[in-house]
């Protein structure tokens, strides 16, 4: 399922449509981007980290991204979608 492929969405919703993706996807991408960051200044040695903790410290940086559930994010945006009368901004 997808907001804008939703069956309540409409040409007159697609701004809310897009606002509630907005909402729900922009903290995630925002976290994969300095994560992203993060692990690549760790591989090029640009963080002052022991060389015996970079792979663990890696790992944990990486991990986030294996481990991340989206299916709550999937159902807000399902229910926000269904409610008109709840404010998204």
């Amino acid at each position: 399922m997808t907001v804008l492929g939703h069956k309540s969405t409409t040409l007159e919703t697609v701004p809310r449509a897009l606002a509630i993706y907005d909402k729900l996807r922009r903290p995630f991408s925002s976290e994969v981007a300095r994560r992203s960051m993060r692990s690549g200044q760790l591989c090029t040695f640009q963080e002052d980290v022991p060389l015996h903790e970079l792979g663990d410290t890696i790992t944990k940086v990486r991990e986030w991204a294996w481990l991340t559930d989206l299916d709550d994010a999937l159902e807000e945006a399902v229910r926000l979608v269904e409610d008109s009368s709840i404010d998204v901004n």
